[in-house]
């Protein structure tokens, strides 16, 4: 744990540590994270072929730093007695936070051999639920990963490392176009000991067909109940049916630089779990003034067992589906992207272990449990994904017991978020 003022003072050194080592050359693995090259995001990001063919054998480093700053205002649920009470007054909670700050690290021990590094600390100056502001800063490490290109279809990546079957959920926190991930986005990846999003493990990654169907498929730590735990088996297919995609995290929108047109899908097992999805993302040219972002996924999650054989998992995750869907246009003049997204989470298991239910109150935890979110935005580019201004209100809607607690009924709370980013890589 190290206080703020310290901490900025090692930042002031990082961002030396970047003007002094920018020069020198890019890795496959640092050039493949989203605006990489002064925020810069090319039609075809540097791929595993790139780095196997090029004859610089120099060891690089290249630091870089990412600070997200939010000012948000929260309207707190309330229940049905509350606002069945004329005297209850209905609160906004305010925070002012730096919600990411993050050092980066990434370069090349050879030609074919690359290397990233990042280091986060979240909430920084979030006010807790017991009302008090969190002013220490404690940093972990997020990722730490080496990858080796042995040719453009298959190379190793090791370490801690970004996990997920969904394109949302394997993008780039610098280069998202909605202000934050999918709310329901890492489910599974929190309950499954992730560190936000993250896991440990080995995975192979390539590129087939012309470049154009990428893969990704690795075994990694996972849940861990023991020390006998299986492995957490994961597996993505990602075609591009115009501009290819070669970045190891995803883009969430290229700012009119790129057409891009994918679908993709993937598994996500560990023991009695098993998860699935589909995605598909456009960025088109859309009319002369500019263009039109959308992404689109569904995942169905179940960590199955039965109630006559309860496993590990069946608590863990409940049968759910998750449907996650946003789309902006980009206005290449004004730099500014409006955007709307939507998200739905319906939990609907039939083993009562997985909710806490009984056979007659199996429908009403189920309906508990889900929930939806709908939002309208709007972004400003100041230079591109290095510094931008971002503003999102967003409406949660979800379930909560009536006065009659054998029913259900439906409920609301809104959220105002403006998030202001610096992103120097």
């Amino acid at each position: 744990m190290i206080r703020s003022k310290s901490f900025f003072s090692i930042l002031s050194v990082v961002c030396a540590l970047h003007v002094t080592l920018s020069q020198s050359p890019s890795s496959s693995l640092l050039s493949s994270h989203p605006d990489f090259n002064r925020f810069q995001v090319p039609n075809v990001l540097a791929s595993n072929a790139s780095a196997a063919s090029s004859t610089e054998s120099t060891p690089t480093l290249k630091v870089g730093i990412m600070s997200q700053f939010w000012a948000q205002g929260v309207q707190e649920q309330t229940s049905a007695a509350q606002d069945a009470d004329p005297s209850f007054t209905r609160h906004w909670n305010r925070n002012l936070m730096l919600r990411r700050l993050r050092v980066l690290v990434g370069g090349s021990l050879s030609p074919q051999t690359s290397y990233f590094f990042e280091s986060d600390a979240v909430s920084i100056g979030a006010i807790d639920s017991d009302g008090k502001k969190n002013v220490k800063v404690a940093m972990f490490v997020q990722d730490a990963q080496i990858q080796h290109v042995f040719r453009p279809e298959i190379s190793l990546v090791a370490g801690l490392q970004l996990v997920g079957i969904t394109r949302n959920g394997l993008q780039s926190a610098a280069s998202l176009m909605a202000l934050n991930f999918g709310t329901y986005q890492y489910y599974a990846a929190e309950r499954l000991d992730n560190i936000a999003g993250r896991d440990l493990g080995l995975s192979l990654r390539g590129f087939l067909l012309d470049e154009r169907l990428e893969y990704r498929t690795g075994l990694y730590s996972g849940k861990n109940f023991n020390q006998y735990s299986p492995y957490r088996w994961t597996t993505r297919l990602n075609y591009n049916f115009k501009d290819r995609e070669k970045g190891f995290f995803y883009t969430g929108t290229f700012l009119g630089k790129s057409e891009l047109l994918t679908v993709g899908g993937g598994l996500d097992l560990q023991g009695s779990y098993r998860a699935a999805a589909i995605d598909g993302f456009a960025e088109l040219p859309a009319g002369s003034i500019g263009s039109v972002t959308a992404s689109i996924a569904y995942t169905h999650l179940d960590g199955g067992g039965t109630d006559q054989a309860i496993t590990p998992m069946t608590r863990l995750i409940p049968k759910q589906s998750i449907f996650f869907l946003e789309a902006g246009y980009f206005f290449k003049e004004w730099k500014i992207q409006p955007y709307f997204k939507y998200e739905k989470q319906t939990v609907d298991a039939t083993v009562l272990a997985q909710v806490g239910a009984t056979s007659g109150t199996l429908a009403l935890r189920n309906s508990l449990l889900s929930g939806d979110r709908v939002g309208f935005g709007i972004n400003f580019f100041l230079q591109g994904h290095g510094a931008s201004a971002k503003l999102l209100y967003e409406r949660v809607n979800r379930h909560r017991a009536a006065l009659d607690p054998t029913r259900v009924e439906s409920a609301g709370n809104s959220e105002v978020t403006l998030q202001i980013q610096y992103f120097c890589f």
